[in-house]
């Protein structure tokens, strides 16, 4: 007999609906844990972390620093003077490698107080040396020498940020590149004087009498750089003592260490047997009173000419690294100055070709024409006559003619708002003559 459950056909059995899926917002544990989202937040930290270093601090960053200071450079530069400002460019600014920062201070020394023995010895040229206390020891780079005689002497690190640098600028009245070196009083009138964009100069200029002799000392902002520099000479030679730091850092006082570090101060003579050199001249009390004569000498040691000036020269007979040779160097003013050079007529700078296109530095102040050139009939004979806007406020009027192989310049350079210097530059040609 057949079960009558197993014959009779049955209905499908229907399931209640479900009730609608609601799209949770909260992260599932199976698919994405805890950890799991720290370490995304680490991955995207380190990942910003890795192209700020190579954006800004790793070999691209240095690249890009490279690139940003040749596009600064001056437009008008010679493409001699381009290639060389390039090449010192890629020097300071290693791209494979980061630049050695500066040697550290000693644990728990304060950097405000000197107590390192510091002494570089004489370079052999004239130039002294020098011996004092500082905060911390030399950097091993320092001592290399540059263009136109300079080296950095001293470089001591006083932490993030902060150096005390101590440089020999060359001989006083030295003129490379159509710039002369000036007497420590002139230096920072001048250099406030030419401004520049992105340059603000703090307070007035300071006078100071230290164990290395009376000093000048001047502050000025640049970009996030504060700057102090102490300027001296001795010898005949330019030295300044600088303290950089990030403006706005007061904990370190610029004045105050270099006031200890010049107290402990001692030049070392390049002749120790040789006289003492004598004091620089005063200023003349008239600047165009042209009374005292003077006889002018050649590179080769020979008279070649005679002349009268307002005051005796700062400095004479002072060779230059491109063969330019400064004949006379006088001090009118705090802000102007005669100055008599000759050079070798090499390399195309004939008086006209010097005037039509003058010398420029890579990073600055800006040379700029007044006017055209001009012949003019003097003393010295026919010269060719220009006038130059140096920056913001000096002006630089050059009277130059060619002589003998040699292209000789007779320059007055002087502030810009101080007019009174400017008959002193017809006064030294009408009292001109060649031997």
């Amino acid at each position: 007999m057949q079960d009558s459950w197993s014959c009779r056909p049955v209905a499908p059995r229907v399931r209640p609906p479900l009730p609608p899926r609601v799209k949770s917002t909260a992260p599932r544990a199976d698919c994405l844990g805890v950890g799991d989202v720290y370490t995304a937040l680490l991955v995207a930290a380190g990942t910003g972390l890795l192209w700020l270093f190579v954006r800004d601090l790793g070999p691209f960053g240095r690249w890009r620093l490279r690139r940003r200071m040749i596009r600064r450079l001056d437009p008008r530069l010679s493409p001699q003077d381009r290639a060389a400002a390039v090449r010192h460019v890629h020097e300071i600014v290693p791209v494979a490698r980061a630049p050695r920062g500066f040697a550290a201070l000693p644990r728990g020394a304060d950097p405000t107080v000197p107590t390192v023995p510091i002494r570089v010895a004489p370079l052999g040229d004239g130039r002294p040396g020098e011996a004092f206390l500082a905060p911390g020891p030399n950097d091993p780079r320092a001592g290399r020498l540059g263009e136109g005689g300079n080296r950095t002497d001293v470089v001591v690190g006083l932490g993030a940020g902060r150096a005390l640098i101590v440089a020999c600028n060359g001989r006083v009245g030295a003129v490379t590149r159509g710039e002369a070196m000036l007497a420590a009083p002139d230096r920072p009138v001048l250099a406030r004087a030419t401004g520049g964009e992105g340059t603000r100069h703090v307070d007035d200029v300071e006078h100071a009498e230290t164990a290395a002799g009376p000093a000048w000392r001047t502050t000025f902002v640049i970009g996030s750089s504060r700057v102090t520099d102490t300027h001296v000479d001795h010898d005949g030679w330019a030295f300044v003592i600088g303290v950089m730091r990030r403006d706005g850092d007061t904990d370190l006082d610029a004045g105050g260490l270099v006031d200890a570090v010049l107290a402990s101060w001692q030049w070392l003579p390049d002749d120790p047997a040789a006289a003492a050199r004598p004091a620089p001249p005063e200023l003349p009390d008239d600047p165009c009173a042209a009374t005292l004569p003077v006889v002018v000498v050649g590179p080769g040691g020979a008279a070649v000419a005679s002349c009268l000036l307002a005051a005796a020269p700062t400095a004479a007979d002072v060779p230059a690294g491109d063969g330019t040779w400064t004949h006379l160097y006088v001090r009118l003013t705090r802000g102007a100055a005669l100055v008599v050079t000759s050079a070798p007529l090499t390399g195309g700078r004939d008086a006209r070709t010097a005037l039509e296109s003058p010398h420029v530095h890579p990073y600055g102040p800006s040379v700029r024409p007044v006017g055209p050139v001009t012949a003019r009939a003097t003393p010295a004979g026919e010269v060719l006559v220009r006038t130059f806007a140096v920056g913001d406020g000096v002006l630089r009027t050059e009277a130059r003619a060619d002589r003998e192989g040699r292209t000789w310049a007779w320059t007055l350079t002087r502030t810009a708002h101080d007019p009174g210097p400017v008959p002193a530059l017809d006064g030294l040609l009408a009292s001109w003559t060649w031997v």
